[in-house]
């Protein structure tokens, strides 16, 4: 709901009401741009949240609910990518997921856009692994792989500047560079998933 009332004005509020989910895209530009430079300092954690009211809006005798809650929450999901299934002890369980926010092994996606298990990035060099949120060191290059469940645009960026694009499922890219890479996919011109970075080190 953040990125639609940034987005609402008296122009365009009557069919901005009328069809609200149409003109949700994905976060701003400008959320994105802070994200990232806040990752040339320093390990900070890209997470989604539902900002969901419900919100009635009236017009003469009827009253429209924009944002229903059962829509909604079916939209933005955080996938954890975890080293062993998820604990059924609720107290260990609690420790993973804390731990994989705090590491950043996380993904977002938007539901609505598909299904996004299935997902994954991660890069290799000299025989190391880095999944998001792991540093991996520049040892001549580092190759990252990127695999999505269905087609759609990937975009590989490098410290908020995008490097690379294909168009597909699959994206591989040889960084020989320092930086923090992260990846966005899109169906449409809409925003489904996107990864945490990878910080590639001299």
């Amino acid at each position: 709901m953040s990125e639609w009332m940034e987005k609402v004005n008296r122009l365009n509020q009557f069919k901005m009401f009328l069809s609200p989910r149409r003109y949700l895209t994905s976060p701003t530009a400008k959320t994105l741009r802070i994200w990232d430079e806040l990752n040339k300092e320093k390990k900070v954690c890209g997470i989604s949240g539902v900002d969901v009211h419900a919100h009635p809006y009236k017009l003469g005798p009827f009253t429209f609910i924009i944002f229903p809650y059962k829509v909604q929450f079916q939209s933005l999901r955080m996938h954890l990518v975890l080293t062993e299934p998820l604990s059924p002890d609720n107290r260990q369980a609690k420790r993973q997921v804390i731990q994989a926010i705090r590491e950043c092994h996380l993904f977002i996606s938007n539901y609505r856009r598909g299904d996004a298990r299935g997902f994954s990035f991660y890069g290799e060099s000299a025989g190391e692994f880095a999944r998001a949120g792991d540093i991996v060191y520049l040892k001549g290059e580092v190759r990252l792989h990127v695999r999505t469940p269905q087609e759609c645009k990937i975009r590989l960026l490098c410290d908020g500047e995008s490097i690379s694009e294909e168009k597909g499922r699959t994206l591989e890219f040889s960084a020989r560079q320092r930086g923090n890479y992260r990846v966005e996919a899109y169906r449409g011109k809409k925003g489904w998933i996107f990864s945490n970075h990878i910080r590639v080190v001299s």
